[in-house]
């Protein structure tokens, strides 16, 4: 759960920027002329190398993007081909109505409610984070084609995994919801990709709600939430935890009782809000590695908006861009903005009668995987389909709201 006081400063993904998690050519993709290596280092045991980052898992690398689609009432793991712009069930035979485990695409999620997708080390990893109607919670991992699947490891019914993941190449690291006849808490865990081992590298208190919201260097950020079940009071605070030494650090920032300050962490900047309200908020960028910090005033925006008064929400881009989004009086506005700069341009890239702006998925190089909008088909008033409609648009022009799509040929359904 969010931090109360932080559901302003919302991290985007999953995702993640990105939902780096967990998203018509006749032939599948194969490893040899589709789908490119990951990027991450190829460790061969539990230990990351010396030049190892802890980074953001992606369902996806430079050439693709995996993906879990309904087709004719079931889930199956679909693929995306930047190259060839498509997207494809995860199935090598042609004439597969991929409907049974026969089927790569379906077996690989069978009996998943939500599976979460994951590229690492040039392997498919396949995460069920709950238990299942008849399958406990498990990870799984496959060659890149959906190939070779193994069980890497197998938890207990009472573990419940979040499905925000990291990785440094050679482990897997997730928060997981441990519950007992007593209630639940919070534990930090590690998976070897190499031999499916986990360890508990942390332990939280009973009642503690939270999540890890980004990751820099070998260090993962953790934001929570604490009720004081006698008083009712609320903390929300976030602490910084080192992997290379299993050691949490003391909060980096703790808010309680009724503020109007808020926070959120992306990679590793820090950012505060003084208060909730735009025509007087000052925001704090500060950088965890040095304490060097940016202030940002968000008057200009709310002037922009032709708004009287808002409330303030933030997102992580990329390079130092941020989007600043502005809700008052039933109205809505967004705003890419770099806060060293000062830049801002306005954000108009929206869906059809929504205030929600176009979702990012995934980027390779300069181009971002977007969901461009939703294909909907009705019989009279009934929504009988509703398919995403994937495409891909530069960096440049989705920051200037420039809606100059690729699109993607999605699944014949």
């Amino acid at each position: 759960m969010k931090p109360m006081r932080s559901i302003i400063l919302v991290v985007l993904l999953t995702l993640g920027l990105f939902m780096l998690s967990s998203c018509t050519r006749t032939d599948a993709p194969s490893e040899s002329h589709s789908i490119a290596p990951s990027q991450s280092t190829d460790n061969t045991n539990d230990t990351p190398s010396a030049t190892a980052r802890i980074s953001f898992v992606s369902a996806g690398n430079e050439a693709g993007f995996y993906s879990v689609e309904e087709y004719d009432g079931h889930g199956i793991v679909a693929y995306i081909d930047y190259a060839t712009q498509t997207q494809l069930p995860l199935c090598g035979r042609p004439e597969c109505r991929h409907s049974d485990s026969s089927c790569t695409a379906y077996a690989l999620v069978e009996n998943m409610s939500i599976p979460v997708l994951a590229v690492i080390n040039d392997k498919l990893v396949i995460m069920q984070t709950e238990v299942g109607s008849d399958t406990l919670p498990h990870i799984s991992i496959a060659d890149l084609d959906g190939s070779n699947p193994q069980l890497l490891c197998e938890l207990d019914s009472n573990i419940s995994i979040s499905p925000q993941l990291y990785t440094d190449g050679a482990n897997l690291y997730a928060l997981a919801t441990v519950y007992s006849g007593s209630g639940s808490h919070l534990e930090l865990y590690r998976f070897s990709l190499k031999d499916g081992s986990y360890e508990s590298l942390c332990s939280f208190a009973d009642g503690v709600n939270g999540m890890i919201t980004s990751c820099f260097d070998m260090s993962l950020t953790l934001m929570f939430t604490r009720i004081d079940e006698e008083s009712g009071s609320v903390e929300d605070y976030a602490q910084v935890f080192h992997v290379d030494t299993n050691t949490l650090d003391d909060p980096v920032i703790s808010l309680t009782g009724v503020s109007e300050e808020a926070y959120t962490i992306y990679n590793s900047t820090l950012i505060t809000l003084d208060t909730k309200d735009a025509l007087t908020a000052t925001m704090t960028f500060t950088d965890l590695r040095t304490g060097s910090s940016v202030e940002y005033k968000t008057n200009a925006l709310l002037s922009a908006s032709g708004m009287n008064s808002a409330t303030l929400n933030v997102f992580d881009l990329w390079d130092g861009w941020y989007r600043i989004t502005l809700n008052g009086d039933g109205k809505f506005a967004s705003f890419n903005v770099n806060p060293v700069t000062g830049e801002f341009f306005p954000m108009t890239l929206y869906y059809e009668d929504s205030m929600n702006v176009v979702l990012i998925f995934a980027e390779s190089g300069n181009n971002l995987l977007v969901r461009a909008g939703w294909d909907e088909t009705r019989d009279g008033t009934t929504l009988t389909n509703l398919k995403p409609i994937y495409a891909l648009i530069s960096k440049d022009d989705y920051l200037h709201s420039v809606p100059n799509y690729t699109y993607i040929e999605g699944l014949d359904l």
